[in-house]
């Protein structure tokens, strides 16, 4: 979610009752108070950490029966003693504002995706999931809406259990710059030197420095960058990363980042330097810096030196190794005189 200010009580999704404190009251909701993320659950409110106006955070609450736990951005926020089942309740659920009834605390902002489980979630799955688009059909997700429709008034639930939400008041469309696709994550936890493997997440870092010990969670994803693209070199391929840590350590690798077989030219292999790793922020869609040339490369791989900071990546090059096109059919006719139409779709 983005929230476009830190004032108001908004709403992500709620289910609840418009005329609290009668039971069932809050069955649920998940919102921002002013800056502060809010859970509301069978009628308490649990605060947790705050967030900024202007910026993608990924927020999720889980509750067990005992423990209520708020992440912010796959951290733990907050964390709380309870008991009881959540009250069951046949009022509707809303989305971007509290419920039908009350219709006072519209999400103002943006909402990317909305999951609701009936399987309490890991934190590691938390993590691995929060910036990968799921395939609906995981064990335990109840409902899951993309609201990638981009018109209409409803939204569908890609679980295929018919959960389909109809969109009132006039929310707009929007495309989405959030740091999320299709794609492959993976944990490692590092507390000394050594080369280090993100399986199926095509990156791979030799620690040369580490103190402390340290959770890195590396998500591939295999689309463009949302929001504003990289400056200065042309993308070597339609993907990139998303690279957090947790944990209080310091590091310094050398990142090997698996592209694609053939996606590094001659040219560049022999000239690595030509390969930039351009970053931003983790939950950033604007502008991006550049943070490294390459220090050696393959026809599929480049590495990067020195790094020590965690963002999303992505590669770009100055060299001869664009981004591969493949022409799939071309036409051409005759439209007057000696004119010619050509027409390709790659």
């Amino acid at each position: 979610v983005k929230k476009l200010d830190t004032t108001g009580d908004d709403r992500v999704v709620a289910k609840s009752n418009s005329i609290y404190p009668s039971d069932p009251g809050y069955i649920f909701s998940l919102g921002v108070y002013g800056a502060t993320v809010r859970v509301r659950l069978a009628g308490t409110s649990h605060d947790a950490g705050t967030i900024s106006a202007n910026t993608w955070y990924h927020l999720a609450f889980t509750y067990d029966g005992a423990t209520l736990n708020i992440y912010i951005d796959g951290a733990l926020s907050a964390s709380y003693s309870k008991s009881g089942a959540i009250p069951a309740s046949a009022v509707t659920g809303c989305i971007g504002n509290n419920d039908p009834g009350l219709n006072n605390r519209y999400w103002n902002g943006l909402i990317e995706e909305v999951r609701i489980w009936t399987a309490n979630r890991t934190q590691q799955q938390i993590r691995e999931n929060m910036h990968r688009r799921l395939a609906g059909t995981e064990t335990g997700l109840a409902a899951y809406w993309r609201f990638d429709e981009g018109s209409t008034t409803t939204t569908s639930d890609a679980t295929g259990n018919g959960n389909t939400g109809t969109l009132t008041n006039g929310p707009a469309w929007t495309v989405s710059t959030a740091p999320l696709g299709s794609g492959i994550s993976n944990t490692q936890t590092v507390s000394s030197t050594a080369s280090v493997a993100f399986t199926g997440a095509d990156l791979e870092m030799n620690f040369t420095a580490k103190s402390g010990t340290d959770d890195f969670v590396v998500t591939a994803i295999t689309s463009s960058p949302g929001g504003t693209q990289p400056v200065g070199a042309a993308p070597v391929a339609p993907r990139y990363w998303v690279a957090r840590k947790y944990g209080s350590g310091t590091f310094t690798a050398d990142l090997t980042f698996t592209i694609g077989p053939g996606t590094i030219s001659a040219g560049d292999q022999a000239t690595p330097g030509n390969l930039k790793l351009f970053s931003r922020g983790s939950n950033d869609d604007g502008s991006w810096t550049l943070l490294a040339s390459g220090s050696s490369a393959t026809s599929s791989a480049a590495t990067f030196s020195g790094i020590s900071t965690f963002s999303q990546f992505a590669i770009g090059t100055t060299g001869d190794s664009p981004l591969p096109i493949q022409l799939a059919s071309a036409a051409a006719s005759v439209i007057r005189d000696n004119d010619v139409e050509v027409t390709w779709r790659t």
